[in-house]
C-alpha cells in the first residue's frame, strides 16, 4: 500500500467504534486508572512484510482524554520492546497526517483500532535492530486536552497496551 492509503485506512479503523473483543483476560480497573489498551491476541506470529495488530482502546480515566500523534508524520502510538527487563522503542509507523486533529475518546467509551507494524523482513525503518521475536507493548500518545502544543500526558503507565509476544 502507499503510505497515502495507509494513512487513510489507518483514520478508518481508528474513527470506527465497535463492540469490545476483550474476554475474561481484561483488567478489571477502577474509574481515574488507565486508558485500558488490549489486544486481540497475545501472540502473534509473523507471515509477510506487515502485522496487522486489532486493539481495543477503552477510556477507564474518569473524564475525555484525546489521542496525538506523537510526530506530525506518525499516527498515535510507538511500539517499545522488553530488553533484558527495560522497554526500548523498537517502532514507530512514518504515516504522513497532515496535521492531523486529536481523536477524543469520552469517559467509559470505546474506540476499535487495527495498529500495523510494517518492515518486519528488513526492518529498516525499525528504531530497534535485532532479533524480532519478542514481547512487545504499544504506547499511545493521549493526554487530557486537545490542544496539540499542550504536554498534558496520561502517566506512562496508564496509557501503554498490554504485553504480546511477536514470533516468527
Amino acid at each position: 500500500m502507499q503510505p497515502p492509503l495507509l494513512s487513510a485506512l489507518f483514520l478508518l479503523l481508528a474513527l470506527l467504534s465497535g463492540c469490545s473483543l476483550l474476554g475474561d483476560s481484561a483488567p478489571q480497573l477502577e474509574a481515574g486508572e488507565a486508558l485500558v489498551i488490549e489486544t486481540e491476541e497475545s501472540l502473534y506470529r509473523v507471515d509477510g512484510d506487515v502485522l496487522f495488530v486489532p486493539v481495543i482502546l477503552t477510556n477507564r480515566t474518569g473524564s475525555s482524554i484525546f489521542m496525538h500523534p506523537i510526530f506530525e508524520i506518525t499516527p498515535f502510538f510507538a511500539v517499545e520492546k522488553d530488553v533484558e527487563g527495560a522497554w526500548v522503542t523498537a517502532y514507530i509507523p512514518v504515516i504522513p497526517v497532515a496535521h492531523r486533529p486529536p481523536i477524543e475518546i469520552m469517559e467509559g467509551d470505546s474506540l476499535s483500532s487495527t495498529f500495523s507494524l510494517g518492515d518486519l523482513n528488513h526492518r529498516s525503518r525499525w528504531v530497534l535492530q535485532g532479533e524480532l521475536p519478542g514481547t512487545y507493548r504499544f504506547v499511545v500518545r493521549a493526554g487530557t486536552s486537545d490542544n496539540l502544543d499542550t504536554d498534558d500526558l496520561l502517566p506512562l503507565e496508564r496509557r501503554v497496551s498490554n504485553e504480546f509476544e511477536i514470533v516468527e
